[in-house]
């Protein structure tokens, strides 16, 4: 083909398209103006992430329910993003609050119905009191356990008989431990009054059901 056809051919390609559409039957016609895109232009699966523009996808566009949990990143939910009362009872897994999710003081005597913890009785460990504060204090420790099933949520320890135990500065008590795996806990305490005492530790356990 001479380099004079190849020229003319370049010049007229759009004329001949025209023509062709023209002879069998067709049209051609550019879109103009706004809005001339429709979904039925639009081949399926045919948008990618690539033609959206930043934030072109709002919640209003969103069909109900059209969001679940597999489609968001960890973490990418915040609390600034929930309306007030958005998250409600029915939408939290069983089991899946812990004490690690709930802030100091967030839960009030307000907030907690009848019978939900439990104080599971303790064998206290008698500590003797020695000789009389002379420094030389008798130290022990006491153990209590959750019963099966329930989680330990606190604990403390006290002294028995407790009628000058909190003001009898020869009675201390030097730790309270937490065990969340063994849901224990465990306390130490020292004697020196000369009587002895016994140290019982106390488990706050909250139950699995109520």
């Amino acid at each position: 083909m001479s380099a004079r056809i190849r020229a003319h051919l370049r010049a007229n390609v759009v004329g001949y398209v025209a023509l062709f559409l023209v002879v069998t039957g067709g049209t051609a016609q550019a879109l103009g103006g706004h809005n001339t895109v429709f979904s039925d232009d639009i081949v399926n699966g045919q948008v990618k992430t690539g033609d959206m523009a930043a934030k072109g996808v709002t919640r209003g566009r969103l069909a109900a329910d059209a969001v679940n949990s597999p489609k968001l990143l960890g973490g990418a939910v915040k609390v600034s993003d929930l309306g007030a009362n958005a998250v409600t009872s029915d939408k939290i897994l069983d089991q899946s609050i812990t004490h690690f999710d709930i802030g100091h003081d967030a839960v009030g005597a307000s907030e907690i119905g009848d019978s939900i913890f439990d104080e599971p009785d303790q064998t206290p460990n008698l500590i003797s009191g020695g000789i009389a504060e002379n420094g030389a204090y008798n130290v022990g420790s006491s153990v209590a356990s959750c019963h099966g099933g329930e989680e330990l949520v606190g604990g403390y320890g006290r002294w028995l008989p407790d009628d000058n135990a909190s003001t009898d500065a020869e009675l201390f008590i030097s730790e309270v431990r937490l065990d969340h795996g063994a849901e224990q806990v465990t306390v130490d305490g020292g004697n020196d009054s000369g009587v002895g005492y016994r140290l019982q530790a106390v488990a706050t356990c909250l139950q699995a059901e109520f």
